[in-house]
């Protein structure tokens, strides 16, 4: 049997070049499989999404730099 779940997994603010920070969540898909013989190798990441808690979402572009698709602004994590 398969299971997924998505966690929420940091939480953090960026800051853009017109000086505006933004809060951003991270949130990580996780999924779980159950052997017939009921063994499983526990959670297992899968995909990031990251969402602008003032509405909307970020393209992460590198360990440090983001892309707010709303506001087309780029920022730095801070």
């Amino acid at each position: 049997m398969d299971r997924t779940r998505i966690v929420h997994t940091d939480l953090f603010e960026v800051k853009s070049g017109t000086g505006r920070i933004y809060e951003i969540s991270e949130q990580t898909t996780q999924s779980k499989t159950t052997l017939a013989d009921g063994s499983n190798m526990g959670w297992l990441e899968g995909a990031k999404q990251y969402k602008v808690r003032s509405g909307g979402s970020a393209k992460k572009l590198s360990q440090t730099e983001f892309h707010i698709i709303a506001s087309g602004e780029d920022a730095i994590r801070i």
